[in-house]
């Protein structure tokens, strides 16, 4: 893949600095879902300079548009999915089900803290 690269653009992000716009200065595409950004702070009183990684993480569409490119559904529209049966040939290994956590009263409270009043 050929690396693309682009200069001087404003970004919809605020600089963590001081809250102006960041200009981006260059960029290139390394992957077909990740790019690279070196960024500046359009406030010329800030000293705000940052490299950025932009990444498409989730498709959010439904759609029989297949140009090879696998994307998991976003994080919603796997909640809202419904869960399979649980397969009854699947193995019980003891020990792996959540355990309530130990009763530690027994030795008082923690150097520093008081006891609390029940």
């Amino acid at each position: 893949m050929a690396i693309q690269t682009s200069v001087l653009r404003h970004t919809s992000i605020p600089c963590p600095l001081c809250g102006s716009i960041l200009t981006v200065r260059t960029s290139r595409q390394l992957t077909e879902v990740l790019r690279e950004e070196y960024v500046d702070c359009s406030n010329h009183l800030c000293p705000g300079r940052f490299k950025v990684s932009r990444e498409i993480v989730a498709s959010l569409f439904e759609g029989s548009y297949d140009h090879g490119l696998k994307l998991p559904q976003s994080l919603r529209k796997q909640a809202l999915a419904p869960t399979p049966a649980p397969d009854p040939n699947q193995l019980q290994l003891p020990g792996l089900d959540p355990e309530p956590p130990p009763d530690l009263s027994c030795y008082g409270s923690p150097p520093g803290r008081q006891a609390r009043a029940t």
